[in-house]
């Protein structure tokens, strides 16, 4: 997806979204393997062998420390952030299916997160964008799911202005999201007032770039030069994902 800011576009695809979050976005992965619900021996000890999993649950045994064992403990920590900080959609009460089996078998560091919340976040955006022209006009927001703070994120990297006015960064941590700190709400009015009145080298915008440790790692490369695209390139129609 392209957003266009002050006639400088900018990317944003998986690439930009793994070097932000930190989570894994590349790979495939083999759910045939993993064994159902039924033997699923943290739900049969933590859930009372229910057929599905809510997040209510999962707050109640985590923050009740019922584990009886420091795996079982891992795991059911790893369910909270799944359920209460990633895939957070209030129309879903309930953890996919997949994601308990896949973390019953131990094998969440080989599960790709990242493409799963991407998508949600993409299509999601996509979706309010189209239905734009709808929303009412006297409505100043409406709610992005997925994972937004990436998004906010990878603007304040993409955009120098932002630091220390919107948000500060604190050194380059990697994943990217860790280098960044707000304590002061972002409104509106701040916004029109002092960032969407400037040209684009006032904001000093900038596409991302791999930093010399980000190379490092041989996922995000190949991410971005399977992701690499020139915006000039770029169809000036919408239906190219942009805005």
């Amino acid at each position: 997806m392209w957003f266009e800011v002050s006639g400088f576009r900018l990317r944003f695809s998986i690439a930009e979204f793994a070097v932000v979050t930190g989570l894994k976005c590349s790979g495939q992965f083999d759910e045939s393997t993993l064994t159902s619900l039924d033997n699923n021996d943290l739900i049969k000890k933590y859930f009372n062998n229910s057929s599905k999993v809510s997040r209510e649950a999962i707050t109640t045994c985590f923050l009740g420390q019922r584990a009886d064992c420091d795996e079982d403990a891992v795991k059911i920590a790893i369910l909270y952030v799944i359920g209460l900080f990633l895939f957070t959609s209030p129309k879903e009460k309930f953890i996919r299916e997949s994601y308990v089996a896949v973390v019953n078998a131990g094998l969440w560091e080989l599960y790709p997160w990242g493409k799963d919340l991407f998508d949600i976040t993409l299509q999601n955006l996509k979706g309010r964008l189209v239905r734009a022209d709808t929303i009412k006009s006297d409505y100043f927001f409406y709610r992005i799911l997925g994972f937004p703070l990436a998004l906010q994120v990878w603007f304040y990297e993409c955009c120098d202005f932002c630091d220390g006015v919107f948000a500060s960064r604190s050194g380059s941590l990697v994943p990217r999201i860790l280098s960044w700190h707000s304590s002061v709400p972002l409104t509106f009015k701040k916004l029109n007032m002092e960032l969407l009145c400037l040209s684009a080298s006032q904001l000093k915008l900038h596409n991302l770039v791999l930093s010399d440790v980000e190379k490092e790692s041989p996922e995000l490369d190949a991410l971005f030069a399977a992701n690499i695209l020139r915006p000039q390139s770029v169809p000036s129609t919408s239906n190219a994902g942009e805005v």
